[in-house]
């Protein structure tokens, strides 16, 4: 399995939401983007932030800090 299929799953579709448009340049209107999206309130870390026991420590900083890091790298 490559890193970014890891990263499209969708059982947390805000780091899928992210990757396909931050990562992978998607446009806001493609429907896998907008299927992510709307996802987002309904199921993974943003549904239940119980299921990351780091969002506490971390939270969404980190969590852009690591998508520049990706999209910067060669």
């Amino acid at each position: 399995m490559q890193f970014i299929d890891w990263l499209l799953e969708e059982d947390q579709p805000s780091v899928r939401y992210h990757t396909l448009v931050d990562l992978l340049g998607r446009k806001q209107d493609d429907p896998e983007v907008k299927a992510a999206y709307l996802t987002i309130p309904r199921v993974g870390w943003a549904h239940d932030p119980s299921e990351n026991p780091e969002a506490k420590h971390y939270g969404r900083m980190k969590r852009q800090d690591s998508l520049r890091i990706l999209r910067e790298a060669p």
